[in-house]
């Protein structure tokens, strides 16, 4: 691998337990999740990811929520290898690993705070490949074009 993961932490966990009581009791719909990770920087061989993780109540009206958590999640990656033209595929995918990782990171961590809180736990389905895929190549092309402003 390209890289090395250097952290996983939480920077936000805010639950509202009336709303918790509310799914709990069936009143605020079916408990659902929502994970979105997004490439927040790259510089000095450091690449950061931001997941947000939410949960709360769905019905056919609103989304009721009742968790909001924020995770980051560093790696070191071989500038070289990054910004290297004949790389171009591996380092979109190696981006796609890191990402996929930052998830997995911010949900274990999640279901640790939902334990400590009491909050209910719910499955985390994979973001699709394609998605993915689209948004690695483009932070790459973003931060090579970034690189070569400097």
């Amino acid at each position: 691998m390209s890289f090395v993961i250097l952290s996983a932490s939480c920077s936000r966990y805010d639950v509202n337990q009336s709303l918790i009581k509310g799914i709990n009791e069936g009143g605020l719909g079916k408990p659902a999740i929502s994970i979105a990770s997004e490439y927040l920087s790259y510089r000095d061989k450091i690449l950061s990811i931001v997941t947000e993780i939410t949960f709360g109540g769905i019905t056919m009206n609103a989304f009721h929520e009742a968790v909001h958590s924020s995770y980051y999640s560093t790696f070191k990656i071989e500038t070289e290898f990054l910004f290297a033209d004949e790389h171009y595929d591996a380092a979109v995918v190696m981006l796609m690993k890191c990402h996929e990782l930052a998830q997995a990171h911010a949900y274990s961590i999640y279901l640790l705070q939902c334990e400590e809180h009491s909050v209910p736990q719910t499955g985390m389905d994979k973001t699709p490949q394609l998605k993915f895929d689209y948004k690695a190549g483009s932070f790459l092309d973003e931060i090579k074009l970034t690189d070569t402003e400097k």
